[in-house]
């Protein structure tokens, strides 16, 4: 009897151990797919009891999200001039810092190999972002 309760009380350790660590990979996950570059295909926009679409290059720009942190926005691949920032995800969530401490939060509503979808709420506002993965 000893001898079951003892595989039973490992089993549940175990378990638990498990469980605990699973979540730490689901945010190295998104953490690891959200690197590279993305190509914004189009935002809309929710205000005033209105929706607002933008697409297009002259409306939609290039994230580029590299390891450790750190990214950048373009208005094109091999911009110049780009807009440096600092980032984190945490479960659904991107935060962004700017150079200049601005921070932007976005909740993540698609993240996968080749689509990103970001969600922000405020001011009144809802925006989404859409974007697909260049490289």
């Amino acid at each position: 009897m000893k001898t079951l309760k003892f595989l039973a009380m490992m089993l549940m350790m175990a378990t638990m151990v498990f469980n605990l660590s699973s979540c730490k990979d689901d945010e190295d996950e998104k953490e690891n797919l959200i690197i590279g570059t993305w190509k914004c295909t189009k935002v809309t926009a929710y205000y005033n009891g209105k929706t607002e679409t933008w697409s297009g290059e002259d409306e939609c720009a290039y994230m580029t999200f590299q390891k450790k942190g750190k990214g950048y926005y373009s208005e094109y691949v091999g911009d110049n001039d780009p807009f440096y920032f600092g980032y984190k995800v945490s479960g659904k969530t991107l935060s962004i810092v700017e150079e200049d401490g601005d921070t932007f939060s976005f909740q993540i509503e698609t993240l996968t190999k080749t689509e990103m979808v970001l969600y922000d709420n405020s001011d009144d506002e809802e925006y989404r972002e859409y974007y697909v993965k260049v490289d």
